[in-house]
């Protein structure tokens, strides 16, 4: 899928019957493998410290 993987808000996944998706789930961002709350922290935060 690429360096990039943007993660899948539970609410979403949840309200599209995702069936492979779960709240630990883990996505791609470059060298990181982050959660959804791990993802979204660093996002609002503006964190560039990965």
């Amino acid at each position: 899928m690429g360096p990039l993987q943007v993660p899948i808000h539970p609410y979403v996944a949840e309200a599209a019957g995702l069936a492979f998706w779960h709240p630990e789930m883990r996505y791609r961002w470059y060298d990181n493998l982050w959660t959804f709350e791990e993802y979204i922290t660093r996002y609002l935060a503006y964190d560039r410290s990965w």
